[in-house]
């Protein structure tokens, strides 16, 4: 699905996928634009801010990150890989399973496995939050 935000405030909910509670296993994969750089923007997004979101200046500035609040983890791509002015293809694998953080989580860039740093823990299993959209949203930044 392709969707094209107009700069304005904005958003697209594909309603409650349940499949996403409680799952060992989940990826993400999108083209993205970036205009301006704005601190913890949702791009992804399912319940309050449990999604990818772009890493706060504060922790790792301009970086791409897969933040799951009810489990206190975020993991983050290295700082600086969002880029103004650049067009770029993500992916976000997600796979509680893993041995190690780098098995858990994976964050590529252009096709390219970019080495990840987490906060807290990485949970076995995605965050169950019934009843909640999975939103694909923007603010004007992309």
């Amino acid at each position: 699905m392709a969707l094209n935000f107009d700069g304005v405030t904005g958003s697209v909910s594909h309603g409650d996928i349940t499949q996403m509670n409680g799952a060992a296993v989940l990826s993400w994969s999108f083209w993205l634009w970036v205009n301006v750089y704005l601190s913890q923007d949702a791009l992804v997004c399912k319940g309050v801010g449990i999604g990818i979101v772009e890493g706060e200046a504060t922790e790792v500035a301009n970086s791409l990150a897969l933040y799951m609040p009810t489990a206190a983890s975020r993991t983050y791509s290295p700082a600086n890989e969002l880029v103004a002015g650049e067009w770029a293809h993500w992916g976000v694998i997600y796979n509680g399973g893993g041995a190690t953080l780098p098995d858990k989580v994976k964050i590529l860039k252009n096709g390219l496995n970019r080495t990840v740093s987490t906060l807290g823990v990485t949970p076995a299993t995605f965050p169950a939050i019934g009843g909640t959209n999975l939103t694909v949203a923007t603010d004007g930044a992309f």
